[in-house]
């Protein structure tokens, strides 16, 4: 990424940021609201879009969803499919450029995202992203180390799919990862990573 960033929208994102800090301890933000889980062990999580009417869907309440598994989440705007696909612990190198400490350790997870509604899908998926620990401490993604191909500030029009890894600053081990949509302040989906 050279030295800007196209499309990038500062009194957006500063609304964004300062929004970001009313987040709560759990992880989700003001009016947060969990979205609708399949698992990857279901015939429905494939790319084809799944009967929502069928009363044996897998509810929220089932809890987090497994490493393949999606959820369906409404947006400010749109709705999008999210997946958490893979989890890397520890392994992932600073950027040569990176002047923080060197003795954190980075875990990365492997997030795909496929716009299923009407409207664009405008997010920097790095800010959706917060994974907690088996203490219960929650841990941010970071955009100062990357793990290629990473995945950052998106638009996705109606249809299409974006993927990358996202590397989270972490303390501990990981048990789940949670994505809110429009940057931690739409629905919520979590995926336990053991």
């Amino acid at each position: 990424m050279g030295g800007s960033v196209r499309g990038f929208n500062a009194p957006k994102c500063l609304i964004a940021v300062l929004l970001l800090s009313l987040t709560v301890l759990s992880g989700t933000a003001c009016g947060a609201t969990e979205g609708e889980r399949l698992d990857a062990s279901e015939p429905a999580a494939t790319e084809d879009a799944p009967d929502y009417s069928s009363p044996d869907t897998i509810s929220a309440d089932d809890g987090p969803a497994a490493l393949g598994g999606w959820w369906q989440l409404e947006t400010l705007d749109t709705a999008v499919r999210v997946w958490v696909t893979d989890y890397q612990r520890g392994g992932i190198k600073h950027d040569p450029d990176y002047e923080g400490p060197e003795n954190e350790r980075y875990d990365a997870v492997y997030v795909k995202v496929k716009n299923v509604g009407d409207e664009a899908y405008t997010d920097w998926i790095t800010m959706c992203v917060v994974a907690t620990n088996t203490d219960g401490n929650d841990f941010k993604a970071t955009d100062w180390v990357q793990k290629k191909p990473s995945i950052g500030e998106v638009t996705i029009p109606p249809g299409e799919t974006r993927a990358g890894w996202v590397v989270l600053d972490v303390g501990g081990t990981l048990e789940t990862v949670m994505f809110t949509a429009d940057g931690g302040f739409s629905q919520y989906g979590q995926w336990l990573l053991r």
